[in-house]
Parts: C-alpha cells; sequence; structure tokens
C-alpha cells in the first residue's frame, strides 16, 4: 500500500464507516507495547553492560597471566645466565691453583680468559684481583697490574668473604665507559682463605636484548632491578614506572637462582598502561552502545509505524515483524563483525589428506585461534564448522576446485576462534602431491588479515570526511604535486569560478594555467615552504570576467611529508573582496569627516606633523588658520539642520578651491575649520603676507 492509501483508510475509521473490532484495546495495547519495548531496552542496555564488563575481566586477566608468563621466562633466562656465570667463576677459581703467573702464565690466563668471554654471549669481561685489588689477569690484558680496590665487586667481597656467596653489585659505569653489573666470588691458597677475588661484568645490551624480544606490546615496560631500586636495564630505554604506568597493571618479581646464593636478589618489574591494553575494548563499547542507541530509535519508529498500521489490517504487522527481526539480525552481525580482536599477522599451516578428510594443524595455526597446540583434533568437517556460516558454501567451493588448480589460490573469509569470535584469515591453498600421483594433500596456509580489513574500512571513512570537509569549505581548495601538477581543483559550492579557464586547470601546470598575479607569488611561496618548512600567505587583486575587481588571500602549506621531504603543496583561496571593501571604509570613518568628506581632528593632526618636520628640514615656514562661521547657530534654528549640513559643504569645496593640492582643509566640528598651508617662505614675514 501507498502512503496516500493510509491516509485514506485512516480517515475512513475516523469518521466511523469502518470499524475495527479490535480498535477499543488498541490504546491498552500500546500502552504496554511501549511498556515491553522499555524493559527490553532496559534489558539489552544492562546485558551490553554486563557483558561489556565481563569482557574488561576477562581482558585484564589474560594480560595479567600473559605478564606472569613473560615475567617467568625472562627470570629463567636471566637465572640461566647467572649460574652460567656462577659456573664459569668457579672452574676460573679452579684454574686459577694450577696457573704458574709468570709472563708465559699470564698470556695463558688472559687467553683462557678471553676464549671463555667470547663464548658466553652477555659476558663483557672476567678478571682476578689479588687481595689488595689488583687485577692479577684479565681477558682485556691492558688492564693488568691496575689497582681496582674501590670497585664494588671488590669491597662488598673484602667486606665478608665467603667462597661459597656469589656477589650481585649494584650497576656501575666500567672503565670502558659503559653501564654493567658485576658478579664476584672469592677465593683462597694456601696461605690465606682470602686471596683474592674472581669477578665477571654483565652485558647490559645483551640483557636489554633480551626485554625487547619479551616486549609484545609498545606500551609495556620492563624493567631489570638489583634488589629493588637500582635499575640495570629497562625497556624502552631510561623508562620510567610513573603513576600513569602505576595506575595500569604490574608484575613485580624477586627472584635468586635456587642452586645460587646470590648476595642480593634480582627484581622484575613489568607495567601496562590499562589506557592502552583497554583502547579496543573501549571502542567496540562505544561502537556496541551506538549501535544499540540506533536499534533503539529504529525501533520506536518502527512501532510506531507498525501501531498506525495495525488499526487498518493485521496482516502488516507480521511484515513488520519480520522487518524487525531482520534489522536485529544485521544488528547483531555487525556488533560480531566489531569485536574481532585486531592481533599480528602470523602464518599457521594445515595439511588436509582430501581421501579421509583428517588434518593436522602446526602450532602457529593453533595459536590465531587462541588455543594451545593440539587443543582438539581437526579434520575438515571440523574446519567448516569453525567457518563463518555465511561462508561456508564458498569455503566448501573452494576446496572443491583447489585439487584442480594448478598454481596456489587465494580466499578470504571468517573462522571462529576461542573466544567463539570471528576472526578473518586468508587462506593460501595448494595441492602438494605430485601430478598423477593418486594421494590428494593439499595445505592450507592461514594468515590472519583483521588488521588489513580494518584499516580498509579506516582508510574509507577517513576518504569520505575529507571528501565532506571539502564540500561544505566556502574556499577553492588547489592540491599540487612536487612536479607543481595542479591534482585537484575544488570550487566552493554555489559560487563562481575564480578563475576564467577553472575547467582545464586539473593536469596542469600551475605557472602556466593560473593567471601571473597568482602563479608568481605562489611559486615563491612554494620555495620558500621548501626551504623553510613553513606555511606563508599573500593577497593579490583579479579581474573577474564581468570586468570587476576582486580580492584574494592565499594561503598555502606542505600537503604531508616521506622522509623529511613534502608529498605535495596545499593551496588555500578564499575571496576577500568584501573586508578589504570593510576595511576601506572603517579607514575613511576613522580618517575624514562624513559630512564634508574632509579630513578630521586626527588627520590634521598627522599633517601638521609631516608638515612640522618637514619645514624643520627645508627651512620654510607654513601657516595654520581657524575659521568659523558667524551665526550658524541662527541659520540651524531658522532654516534646519539640512540646510546648515548644506552650508557646511559649500564651505568645504569652496575652501578646498582656493589652496593648493599639497594644502590641508579640515574640519574640527560644528562650523569651525582649519586650513594649513604648507611651505609658503623662508623668511616669517613673507610667508605672513602669502597667508
Amino acid at each position: 500500500m501507498s502512503e496516500q492509501a493510509f491516509r485514506n483508510i485512516d480517515d475512513v475509521l475516523e469518521r466511523g464507516q469502518l470499524r475495527s473490532p479490535a480498535r477499543s484495546t488498541h490504546t491498552q495495547t500500546y500502552t504496554q507495547q511501549w511498556a515491553l519495548f522499555s524493559i527490553a531496552a532496559a534489558c539489552m542496555a544492562g546485558l551490553l553492560a554486563w557483558y561489556s564488563a565481563a569482557e574488561y575481566r576477562r581482558i585484564e586477566q589474560n594480560e595479567l597471566r600473559h605478564m606472569e608468563n613473560t615475567a617467568q621466562l625472562i627470570e629463567e633466562a636471566v637465572g640461566r645466565q647467572i649460574t652460567a656465570v656462577k659456573r664459569a667463576l668457579d672452574s676460573v677459581r679452579e684454574a686459577y691453583q694450577d696457573w704458574n703467573l709468570t709472563k708465559d702464565g699470564t698470556q695463558e690466563s688472559v687467553q683462557y680468559l678471553k676464549a671463555m668471554q667470547g663464548a658466553m654471549p652477555g659476558i663483557r669481561s672476567f678478571l682476578v684481583l689479588d687481595r689488595n685489588g689488583t687485577i692479577l689477569t684479565m681477558n682485556r690484558a691492558e688492564f693488568i697490574g691496575k689497582n681496582f680496590q674501590s670497585r664494588d665487586y671488590f669491597q662488598v667481597v673484602l667486606k665478608s668473604p665467603n667462597p661459597d656467596t656469589l656477589y650481585l653489585t649494584p650497576p656501575f659505569k666500567s672503565a670502558l665507559g659503559v653501564w654493567t653489573m658485576a658478579l664476584s666470588q672469592s677465593f683462597s691458597d694456601r696461605d690465606s682463605p682470602f686471596a683474592g677475588v674472581v669477578a665477571s661484568t654483565l652485558e647490559q645490551t645483551e640483557f636489554h636484548h633480551l626485554l625487547t624480544a619479551a616486549r609484545y606490546a609498545p606500551d609495556l615496560h620492563l624493567g631489570l632491578f638489583q634488589e629493588s631500586d637500582n635499575r640495570f636495564v629497562s625497556v624502552p630505554d631510561n623508562a620510567e614506572f610513573s603513576d600513569k604506568h602505576a595506575a595500569g597493571l604490574n608484575i613485580v618479581r624477586t627472584f635468586s637462582p635456587a642452586e645460587i646464593k646470590l648476595s642480593t636478589p634480582l627484581t622484575l618489574r613489568l607495567s601496562r598502561n590499562r589506557e592502552s591494553l583497554f583502547a579496543p575494548w573501549q571502542e567496540r563499547l562505544q561502537w556496541s552502545a551506538g549501535l544499540l542507541l540506533a536499534a533503539f530509535i529504529t525501533f520506536a519508529a518502527l512501532l510506531l509505524l507498525w501501531q498506525r498500521r495495525q488499526r487498518v489490517q493485521d496482516a502488516i504487522v507480521a511484515t513488520y515483524e519480520a522487518q524487525l527481526l531482520a534489522d536485529q539480525l544485521a544488528l547483531q552481525r555487525s556488533e560480531a563483525h566489531n569485536r574481532l580482536i585486531v592481533s599480528a599477522v602470523n602464518v599457521g599451516a594445515m595439511e588436509v589428506d582430501l581421501a579421509t578428510g583428517q588434518a593436522r594443524c602446526d602450532a602457529v595455526w593453533y595459536s590465531l585461534l587462541g588455543h594451545t597446540e593440539n587443543a582438539f583434533p581437526v579434520t575438515l568437517d571440523n574446519w567448516y564448522w569453525l567457518v563463518y556460516p555465511e561462508d561456508v558454501d564458498k569455503a566448501r567451493e573452494y576446496i572443491t576446485k583447489l585439487p584442480d588448480e594448478p598454481e596456489t589460490t587465494r580466499l578470504e573469509l571468517r573462522l571462529r576462534d576461542r573466544a567463539e569470535s570471528w576472526h578473518w584469515f586468508a587462506i593460501h591453498g595448494r595441492m602438494v602431491d605430485p601430478q598423477g600421483s593418486t594421494a590428494s594433500r593439499l595445505i592450507l596456509a592461514h594468515i590472519d588479515i583483521a588488521k588489513r580489513k580494518a584499516g580498509e574500512e579506516t582508510l574509507r571513512a577517513n576518504e569520505e570526511r575529507i571528501r565532506s570537509l571539502l564540500a561544505s569549505m566556502q574556499d577553492l581548495v588547489i592540491f599540487i604535486d612536487t612536479g607543481c601538477v595542479i591534482q585537484e581543483y575544488h570550487q566552493p559550492a554555489g559560487q563562481p569560478a575564480y578563475f576564467n579557464n577553472a575547467d582545464t586547470l586539473v593536469g596542469s601546470d600551475y605557472a602556466a594555467a593560473l593567471p601571473a598575479e597568482v602563479a608568481g607569488p605562489l611559486g615563491e611561496s612554494i620555495v620558500n615552504i621548501m626551504m623553510n618548512q613553513e606555511a606563508t600567505a599573500f593577497e593579490y587583486e583579479l579581474q573577474q570576467q564581468d570586468g570587476a575587481r576582486s580580492y584574494h588571500c592565499v594561503v598555502s602549506g606542505v600537503l604531508g611529508e616521506s622522509k623529511g621531504f613534502p608529498l605535495g603543496f596545499l593551496v588555500v583561496v578564499r575571496d576577500v573582496t568584501l573586508l578589504k571593501a570593510a576595511e576601506a571604509k572603517i579607514l575613511n570613518l576613522a580618517l575624514y569627516d562624513t559630512l564634508t568628506n574632509l579630513p578630521n581632528r586626527r588627520l590634521l593632526d598627522d599633517r601638521i606633523s609631516q608638515a612640522l618636520a618637514v619645514s624643520a628640514r627645508d627651512y620654510f615656514y607654513g601657516a595654520v588658520m581657524f575659521l568659523d562661521l558667524d551665526r550658524f547657530k541662527q541659520l540651524n534654528d531658522n532654516h534646519g539642520h539640512d540646510a546648515g549640513d548644506a552650508l557646511l559643504c559649500e564651505v568645504a569645496n569652496r575652501l578646498q578651491a582656493q589652496v593648493r593640492a599639497s594644502d590641508t582643509v579640515a574640519r574640527l566640528g560644528g562650523d569651525e575649520f582649519v586650513v594649513m598651508l604648507e611651505t609658503l617662505h623662508k623668511e616669517p614675514g613673507q610667508a605672513h603676507k602669502i597667508a
């Protein structure tokens, strides 16, 4: 039915020509429907709030587990490194007992320590000091014989020498100018229980690489400390564990290798910013809330229309109920799409035996779907179950045609992950059996393309916003590439063309296509932009097709950069003709009398100042004469102000006619005039006579 048909039926009902048996109960039914609608809206809002809170807690718990696992891995790696250093120091102590520290023995020990240092990544140096702190041997021979008694790694052992304790010093700057930490132990000989110290300095870079490799998010801060406040290394460099991160998720672990008696423990800190962590969750929540609100508004409008049509024909109810159901399903699909998790692109391999339907997947494939390796057996039917329902037919057709394809083919579809979400994947499939073989094995490579899909959507939205912005601007916008060619020309809607050849500007060189009044200053502006990286502005006057003169202001700037070079130039042209006219009118009102158009007191003061300066320079005398009109008030009273104004204008005209162009006739107000005569004569008497 058309809208007019519905209006006609409503008119018939109002006149009582058509009676509906349920019409008397419609008002009560409508009230009940709105009540149910309100309850449903509240329930959906509550459900959204509950789901969002549950999702928030799940993200937080998963992140804490992730951080704990990362900390455990780092702790194990650092523990293994310290244990290796402890064993190396023990071997140095044992080998030292056998070295005869003569000249040849020193060379042998240096070579031994160099070989050990080269074999252990993360170790900067090995050294042996006697009980006085003098270096007996070291992998860097240039330091042998120097006294390092003041170093912490010697002093801490000297204070309480215990051969079973591995002493860890606070971070310090070594003799080579790099930051390091030292591990040291005492050793004894036949003459004394404390014969000296064997020590090793740790390479900060190796631990930095370890933390960098473990860092899985840009806002994740990791730091390794001696005890709790002596920082050794952190990622990012010089990271501050500030209040912003203190309010986020934090993991602090103090540890020491179990099989080693370490003098002071190590502290590992991990901190994650909640704002960055929950940004995707907030975006999904905003989208969901917006879509829910749109659904409420749509539902309310449809309900109003549905109630109106209910008066005429009950069959229309079913039509609108089906439409509402379709809208709700579309809304649910849209919400599911916005909840897709953006993750890093990895490649998971799936090998399928088409004869049996059995499949074998690697660990990456399981991880892409959020599962542990071999979390469940995979078959081709199971894989179809993971595929998004709307993509199942497409997936089956793809698998069916794949044996006949000689090359690798691609398919994009959605798969269900562990969280029951749909994730976009690019499937690259190919048969792997040689031609003529009876086997039917194929490989399906799964590549996560969720970020790319989201980027494409964002790019489309940005392009739409830019088009809307240009369409709404009242200024002329021109895009020029680095080759000085006009790429885009956006004329303001509803305004005449600024240039006569506007239709042929795109694709032309701006210097040849634009008028000379514009091209010259614009070229200078572009040179200034490239030299100084600053936007510039200039004004020009242009004659239009109808002969009128117009004034325009041009602002030009850089249109994006790539590796320090501009990608193009943005030129915005604004018509300032009315602004110029207004400025001229304001200046005229400020300096001239509105009735006689003579200079007023302000302009007269300026000209007198200039005349005095010229007179002092050229030694010429001038004259200033004050005039007023006799019985002017009587004229005004008898003949009216119009006659008085006419008399003032006539006096102004006659005074101007009697003086030179270089002289000034000004009106001070009322019937008072001033005549200033410049450069009359060099003698005051003669100047007085001339005046």
